[in-house]
């Protein structure tokens, strides 16, 4: 069986920017653009699931007849520079993303999907569907970076930079967090230079309703000592403080959140990587 389809699109870019101050500026922008489906969502063999018991009976198939999201990004950032021996910057960016066409798991009857095969009439046939709802992402980012040069020496190779990212959607979407922060503190000094960061993620979605990730604090460490032009120590570290990562579920009937139970415990520890690096 052959399908074809066809669309057309005008992919608009618009900016500008107002000095308010010589380092003071004000910037806005829209931008047009569409999320074409991954292949195997359109196309390829149907996968059908089944266990012993015969309670599960499912066909899992693409849909050719998918179209493109269809995306508009609307932003506004106020920006404010640091200059001479302090160089950095503090922000302000809010952003709006909207999305048509969707892309969204869903579960038909085999009526439904087309299929009048009598073996499979008792199947649940899930697929890829575009939703027609518009949905609206909305996003506002506060930030701020400078190296410390106003330090007295030798604290004067010190930079620092933290972000607050606030977001939320029109609609339930897995991985959302609605609260984001990082940061990150670096210092350098004749041969040394090390940094080590921070962030902090929210609980956020993972799922059907009642089943989210649990907020997350994890930890970074760089540190670096040049014995030459071409070789340097290292040591790196992901997570060393060993936070778990952790996957909720509250019971049917309550608010997601309340009375959860740890659904799945991911515990790795820490990552250290102890190295010496050379060029030639």
């Amino acid at each position: 069986m052959q399908r074809t389809s066809q669309y057309d699109n005008l992919f608009p870019n618009v900016s500008l920017k107002y000095n308010i101050l010589s380092n003071f500026d004000f910037q806005a922008g829209y931008t047009k653009a569409i999320g074409r489906p991954p292949v195997d969502n359109l196309t390829g063999v149907w996968n059908v699931v089944e266990n012993a018991e015969g309670t599960v009976r499912r066909v899992d198939a693409p849909n050719g007849n998918l179209l493109p999201e269809q995306i508009e990004r609307y932003a506004a950032r106020l920006a404010y520079y640091f200059g001479g021996k302090s160089p950095g910057q503090t922000t302000v960016t809010a952003t709006q993303v909207n999305t048509g066409n969707l892309r969204e798991t869903f579960d038909y009857t085999a009526k439904e999907f087309g299929v009048d095969d009598p073996e499979f009439e008792d199947y649940t046939f899930r697929s890829t569907r575009n939703s027609a709802a518009l949905r609206r992402n909305y996003n506002l980012a506060v930030a701020y970076s400078q190296k410390l040069g106003f330090l007295p020496k030798p604290f004067n190779g010190t930079s620092f930079n933290v972000s607050y990212n606030r977001s939320y959607m029109t609609a339930r979407r897995n991985g959302l967090a609605p609260h984001r922060i990082s940061s990150r503190l670096s210092y350098t000094y004749r041969k040394f230079s090390g940094n080590v960061g921070m962030v902090w993620i929210d609980d956020r979605p993972d799922g059907i309703y009642g089943r989210y990730r649990r907020e997350l604090t994890q930890f970074d460490l760089s540190l670096g000592w040049t014995i030459s032009p071409r070789c340097r120590l290292y040591v790196q570290a992901r997570n060393f403080t060993g936070k778990p990562d952790s996957w909720m579920e509250s019971p049917a009937g309550v608010k997601e959140g309340k009375d959860a139970a740890i659904r799945i415990m991911q515990e790795y520890g820490g990552n250290w990587v102890f190295g010496l690096a050379g060029r030639f």
